[in-house]
């Protein structure tokens, strides 16, 4: 009613969601909670949400598995590079020389992914 935030205030045993200006508006929150999220199963039920959502997932599916199978090839690579210091094969100096070339990699395909995933939807 007056465009002031909400907030949960607990009045004995039961939580309300409230107006923290003026509690011009109340309401209780279990029956809140109930009401959201029945409201949103029946959303998510619709045929056509559940078609939407499919085929959301089956292109990015399609997008991003070469990328997934790329940042798999350079974790792999990431984890021999260990071994081979641990085992005395390659030297911790050059060791550390290759890892930040490898790191940003890895780091460059999960943001890839990630844009590839949910352009639109995923900032920050």
């Amino acid at each position: 009613m007056c465009d002031a935030a909400m907030g949960i205030n607990c009045r004995g045993e039961r939580a309300e969601y409230a107006c923290h200006k003026g509690g011009c508006v109340r309401i209780v929150k279990a029956d809140l909670d109930q009401f959201i999220v029945e409201t949103l199963l029946d959303y998510l039920a619709q045929d056509d949400v559940v078609a939407q959502l499919r085929a959301s997932d089956e292109a990015d599916s399609e997008e991003v598995a070469p990328l997934r199978g790329e940042l798999a090839d350079v974790e792999a690579e990431h984890r021999e590079l260990g071994a081979d210091v641990g085992a005395g094969r390659l030297s911790r100096e050059l060791a550390a020389m290759a890892e930040p070339g490898i790191l940003r990699r890895m780091d460059q395909l999960r943001a890839k992914i990630k844009d590839r995933m949910c352009p639109d939807r995923c900032a920050g």
